[in-house]
């Protein structure tokens, strides 16, 4: 009898302490961003857990159960556990790209309704080169008969990138000659997220030139970056203002990829008295196939 008491204890003990607990953190593949609220789900027992606002869940499992990653508007995730070491996981958008616009070229026409001036764009995007570094160099020219604007920018996007912090930074050199005011622009920002917005802090310095007299102005810069869901479309927008000593200079982009090779632009600048609306399409290359659905 007590040989089977404790027959029964042992199992008893070993189903209990049978169950290990495995911790991770859950991020969407397009930004490194954690993502909050994602239904974790053990298939070999059927527990359920969700992620936290830092994209951190725990849940019992042991190693060769079949856990399945869930979020609204990305595609399920399958995963067989390895071990029970802390477990980072990425899962991708349902969308009907090839990729995250990553490691392309794009290159169009552009067009100033303002200033009548035609132009060129070309960027290169690149994949992600050391803690999710992506560097986005862009070059813009307009011109027309007797005025032009150069427009350059390169963005080292995501320079510190994980589940709490992320920090990125761009340059840009801009030099304009109208009718009626020429001037250069240089600025330098770096941009972090709070609370998955992101806010951008920098500096700028402006030479402004008219009637022969060339003046230097140095500016605190600030700007706002988000995506914007219409319908079922999300359109990234951009926007900064620089405070000048005497002025405001106010610039906003807005960007949308309707399919792997089509984007379209909408930039607006304001500064003293140039004021810029211009239009832009671009076709991208794409220089290899970097996303798969299938994980």
């Amino acid at each position: 009898m007590r040989l089977i008491a404790l027959t029964c204890l042992l199992i008893i003990t070993h189903n209990c302490f049978s169950q290990y607990v495995l911790k991770g953190k859950v991020y969407g593949m397009d930004d490194n961003l954690h993502l909050p609220m994602v239904t974790v789900i053990n298939e070999s027992t059927q527990d359920t857990v969700q992620t936290d606002m830092e994209g951190i869940f725990s849940i019992k499992a042991e190693v060769g159960h079949n856990l399945l990653f869930r979020y609204l508007g990305y595609i399920p995730r399958p995963y067989v556990v390895e071990n029970l070491d802390f477990l980072t996981i990425g899962i991708k958008p349902d969308c009907n790209y090839d990729d995250f616009g990553w490691n392309r070229i794009y290159f169009g026409p552009s067009f100033d309704f303002n200033n009548k001036l035609f132009g060129f764009h070309i960027d290169y995007i690149s994949n992600p080169i050391i803690h999710s570094t992506i560097l986005n160099p862009k070059m813009k020219a307009y011109w027309a008969s007797g005025a032009h604007n150069i427009d350059s920018r390169l963005d080292a996007l995501s320079i510190i990138s994980n589940w709490k912090t992320r920090l990125s930074a761009y340059f840009r050199y801009q030099k304009v000659s109208a009718i009626s005011l020429e001037f250069e622009n240089v600025s330098f920002r770096t941009q972090t997220n709070i609370l998955r917005q992101y806010l951008s802090f920098g500096i700028s310095q402006s030479q402004y030139e008219r009637e022969g007299l060339r003046k230097d102005y140095l500016g605190f810069l600030v700007g706002y970056s988000k995506e914007v869901r219409v319908s079922k479309k999300y359109f990234p927008i951009e926007f900064n203002f620089v405070i000048w000593k005497e002025d405001l200079e106010i610039n906003l982009e807005v960007l949308h990829r309707f399919s792997n090779s089509i984007r379209a632009g909408l930039q607006l600048q304001h500064y003293r008295d140039f004021d810029q609306l211009a239009f832009s399409l671009s076709y991208s290359l794409g220089l290899e196939k970097s996303f798969d659905p299938s994980y």
